[in-house]
């Protein structure tokens, strides 16, 4: 069988006329080296090219990561904050006041404050705060609600 193909390819160069034999000729030798070149560059320059974009996601993430971390340490702060605050504890727990309007309103404006000085808009752009149902204020509904109203809201600090 081989014998055949070789002699079947030496009666075909033979019969062939030499500018065509030259052509085939500088064909296979540029041909065959520009093909393998082209699979080995593009083989290279795939790998460069996942290289980069896995480097810049894993950039993206990390970013994200620290951004939200940042974010996510900011709000938690000014919750310690406002939860370790002597002065919003004592308003909030001393119900014996509650005959006394103008203390009332007074505790409820000193809140407001300072609720509203939490809020920056960038982090932190509302804060509610569950006060107990005998305070006038519990349905003010900007920044205080009634206790009751706070069954069946995860709590976000645990």
């Amino acid at each position: 069988m081989t014998f055949s193909i070789t002699r079947y390819i030496r009666k075909w160069l033979y019969n062939t006329k030499l500018r065509h034999k030259i052509l085939y000729t500088y064909l296979l030798l540029i041909i065959v080296p520009l093909a393998l070149y082209q699979f080995i560059a593009s083989d290279k320059m795939s790998r460069i090219m996942i290289n980069h974009v896995t480097y810049s996601a894993e950039q993206g993430f990390d970013q994200t990561y620290s951004f939200l971390s940042y974010r996510v340490q900011r709000i938690a702060e000014s919750t310690n904050v406002l939860i370790s605050n002597a002065a919003v504890t004592d308003l909030l727990l001393n119900t014996v006041d509650i005959q006394n309007i103008n203390q009332e309103l007074q505790n409820y404006n000193s809140l407001k404050l300072m609720l509203k000085s939490m809020q920056d808009s960038l982090d932190i752009s509302r804060v509610l705060l569950y006060v107990p149902n005998s305070f006038i204020f519990a349905n003010e509904g900007e920044n205080f609600l009634p206790l009751n109203n706070s069954e069946g809201v995860p709590a976000l600090i645990g």
